[in-house]
């Protein structure tokens, strides 16, 4: 069964947009994606990984960015009404 989620993006007119985008950014996803996972976060010792994501998130314009715990980071953005193509 299809998530109401799926159905919103799927239904779309943004998709399309969303899709060429990630296929022409996909190597500086990489790049950024190794960039992260080069960062040192030994057991106990995580804070310097979700700092760096917390600064990413704010750059990018999210919003509510929370680091908890010194481990992990979360953030928010404005939800998009579903448009119908």
């Amino acid at each position: 069964m299809m998530s109401m989620l799926s159905f919103f993006l799927l239904a779309s007119a943004e998709l399309p947009r969303a899709l060429a985008y990630l296929e022409a950014n996909h190597a500086a996803h990489l790049d950024k994606q190794v960039q992260i996972t080069e960062i040192p976060a030994p057991t106990f010792h995580e804070a310097e990984r979700p700092r760096f994501m917390a600064q990413e998130f704010r750059r990018v314009g999210l919003e509510k960015v929370e680091i908890a715990n010194r481990a992990t980071c979360s953030a928010g953005a404005r939800a998009l009404r579903p448009t119908r193509s």
